[in-house]
């Protein structure tokens, strides 16, 4: 069950393969001892147990397969492992940035700006390219967060939420969601706009 929990979840290393095949050496040690120690097994017929045997390959060899069909395969899981992490990203800086605003009535200029080293805060990048996360600036109170997804999110999927094709910025055509959409994303390069609510996120008041 480990093997393939790991297996599909993209997780395998030669550590963890080690692992399992010492496990798997001291069950299959067990299961032998007491397979041998059964003395009814002898009785029954070649043929019977032929059946027993390709039955349960089968069964196994099926739900190995069903697990493949369901789950995805663990390129795949990986590639929507990655895109959790820039959705995780983005919202650790869209909460900074807000954080910034309320300190400075305004927004930064760059990214960068966020990098605070005494709180040891620095704008993550992407986990898969190692690229920074494209921030820009669109009125006062309006900044747009943009990341390049693998794959649609299952919200995406499930909820079908619509988007508007944008393509006049200098970085390539993407899809650009609106804050009613939350985190729900398609796949390919993927803009979020927000807007700060002054009202519901007041400037902090600077000690006099």
């Amino acid at each position: 069950m480990a093997l393939i929990y790991n297996f599909l979840g993209g997780d395998i290393t030669a550590r963890f393969v080690l692992k399992i095949a010492a496990v798997f050496f001291i069950a299959a040690s067990v299961f032998f001892y007491y397979f041998w120690e059964l003395k009814s097994w002898a009785k029954i017929s070649e043929t019977a147990k032929k059946v027993f045997i390709y039955a349960i390959i089968a069964i196994v060899a099926v739900a190995v397969a069903a697990g493949f069909f369901i789950v995805g395969s663990p390129q795949s899981e990986r590639l929507r492992r990655f895109d959790d992490q820039r959705v995780s990203d983005l919202q650790i800086i869209q909460g900074q940035i807000i954080y910034y605003w309320q300190n400075k009535e305004k927004l930064p200029a760059m990214i960068n700006d966020l990098k605070d080293p005494i709180s040891g805060f620095n704008p993550g990048k992407d986990p898969q390219t190692g690229t920074d996360y494209i921030y820009e600036i669109k009125g006062d109170l309006e900044f747009a967060l943009c990341a390049n997804f693998n794959l649609p999110s299952k919200e995406y999927l499930e909820g079908a939420k619509p988007y508007i094709e944008f393509s006049s910025r200098p970085y390539p055509p993407q899809h650009i969601l609106s804050s009613d959409s939350n985190w729900s994303h398609v796949a390919g390069l993927v803009c979020f706009e927000r807007t700060i609510d002054p009202e519901l996120y007041r400037p902090i008041q600077k000690a006099k």
